[in-house]
Parts: C-alpha cells; structure tokens; sequence
C-alpha cells in the first residue's frame, strides 16, 4: 500500500498533472461581460491510497 497525489478537475481524475492541466480537462469561466478574458478552472490536488488494483480516496478530518 502506497499513497499518491492525484489531480481533478472537473472533467476527471487524473495521475499526470499535466494531463490535467491540458485546457481541454479543464472548465471554461467566462467573464460577465462580452470581451472578457476566458479563464480556466484551477486544478486540484488530492491523496489517495493505492493497494494493488484498488484505488481509495483520503480526505482531511477533524478529530476532537
């Protein structure tokens, strides 16, 4: 079992970061007005702990 970053969006998960910031992998964000710059959606990191074939995601927690 080993843990490894991965990266999302909102088109996907993926292993490669630059994979995910290709701008096809990544929502457009229009501006309010015509003429605005078109941005692109930040990309993600996250953890997950892979175990053979088996892929689990970690999330942060709060324990009190």
């Amino acid at each position: 079992m080993n843990i490894k970053t991965v990266y999302v969006t909102s088109k996907g998960v993926f292993w490669d970061k630059s994979e995910a910031d290709k701008k096809v992998n990544r929502a457009k964000y229009y501006g309010s007005r015509p003429g605005d710059p078109v941005t692109y959606e930040r990309v993600r990191e996250s953890f997950v702990l892979v175990d053979d074939d088996l892929v689990f995601s970690l999330s942060k927690v709060e324990v009190k």
